[in-house]
């Protein structure tokens, strides 16, 4: 069943961690944040995204749907954002864990092969996380565009691709296409 819970009460006792059009994200403990939605239709969405990535190791794991909520594994680590502020260039670790997240997300049948830097998390042990996937069945996005644009803004898109490559030569070649 979908129960509404009381936002007021999750503010006046949780820190906010994020935020952004959909709605507020709130850590309730050391392994578990909440994430409020402004529209039951986008808490819907995510949850079904979720559901249908438990079995991957990049997406939160997920313990509490309501109509206007989920309750999900909070992720510590950094944003690729600030790794790649704080390192200056991409580990060729990250590199393939970036190539089999995009991998995984076309395994899942996800129609939206794509995240941006902020949505993806650096755990201390290397491993990527990826949050924010409310449209990732309903954008039709068959390469990672906002991935792309955000390398490219800070200067790594080229070094990424070639590197990339490296790991999966047939999966970027349409990559290359798209990009050149």
């Amino acid at each position: 069943m979908w129960t509404k819970i009381n936002i007021k009460e999750i503010e006046a006792k949780n820190k906010l961690i994020g935020y952004g059009s959909q709605g507020k994200v709130y850590k309730l403990s050391p392994d578990r944040c909440i994430k409020i939605y402004l529209k039951e239709k986008h808490a819907r969405m995510e949850a079904n995204v979720l559901r249908s990535a438990t079995s991957s190791r990049f997406f939160p794991k997920i313990y509490e749907t309501g109509s206007n909520y989920i309750v999900m594994e909070y992720i510590e680590g950094k944003t690729l954002n600030n790794y790649l502020e704080k390192e200056g260039k991409l580990s060729n670790q990250i590199i393939k864990e970036i190539v089999m997240l995009l991998k995984e997300m076309e395994r899942l049948n996800f129609t939206r092969i794509d995240a941006r830097l902020r949505h993806i998390f650096i755990t201390d042990e290397n491993e990527i996380k990826v949050i924010d996937h409310v449209n990732s069945f309903k954008i039709n996005s068959n390469y990672p565009k906002h991935l792309f644009r955000g390398l490219k803004k800070l200067g790594h898109l080229q070094f990424f691709l070639e590197e990339a490559n490296k790991f999966d030569t047939e999966f970027c070649m349409r990559w290359w296409k798209v990009n050149s």
